[in-house]
């Protein structure tokens, strides 16, 4: 029974180090078929962003993390293509929020 509890607080233990602080992430798809999927790499905010439609597809991101000021990242993503968005705070934090909006790319082509 001891051995039990043991694994489980061990377990506990390594799933909250790999989840070192919260990550809110509110992007707008305006209905596009993206997907946007966090990976836990070191103590970095890293999202892969995977594009399902038939054309390029442009992203922006704001992280923000409290005190800090934000930090933009853009990124254009082929049609049927993935790409990574990586930020790193330069302190440590409790919750990072992600947000920001992704659109078809001949779109902002036409608005110009």
């Amino acid at each position: 029974m001891k051995t039990a509890r043991y694994l489980m607080l061990v377990a506990l233990l390594l799933a909250s180090r790999a989840e070192a602080f919260r990550v809110d992430i509110n992007v707008n798809l305006e209905g596009l078929e993206v997907e946007i999927i966090r990976i836990d790499i070191d103590e970095a905010v890293v999202l892969r962003v995977r594009n399902y439609e038939d054309g390029q597809i442009r992203c922006d991101f704001e992280f923000r993390n409290g005190p800090e000021i934000a930090r933009e990242r853009r990124v254009s993503v082929e049609a049927g293509e993935d790409r990574v968005v990586r930020w790193t705070p330069s302190r440590q934090v409790v919750r990072v929020r992600v947000g920001g909006s992704c659109w078809r790319s001949d779109e902002a082509n036409a608005a110009a």
